[in-house]
């Protein structure tokens, strides 16, 4: 994991919404859990129980976990960040 980073909050009902899309990318790529908590980087980015919780819609207090696993899927890190930042209705307008 990173040692420090600054960046803004994710809101409880957010971090629902990143479990679910987090759990849809991970299988689209199809990745298992093991390996979608791999960053060969840093190390693991959770424990393979902390990815289940969270994609079965459990609150992970630690936001750095959510934006590493927000980081580790490349392919949606700008949509998600945005998404989490702006209101749907602005995404979108």
């Amino acid at each position: 994991m990173m040692k420090s980073a600054k960046f803004t909050p994710i809101h409880d009902s957010d971090k629902r919404t990143l479990g679910l899309l987090i759990k849809i990318e991970r299988e689209n790529q199809g990745l298992s859990q093991k390996e979608c908590i791999k960053d060969p980087s840093h190390g693991p980015i959770s424990s393979v129980s902390t990815l289940h919780r969270m994609e079965a819609g459990q609150i992970i207090k630690d936001n750095m976990i959510n934006f590493e696993m927000i980081h580790r899927f490349k392919s949606f890190e700008c949509f998600i960040t945005a998404s989490l930042l702006l209101p749907f209705d602005e995404l979108y307008a």
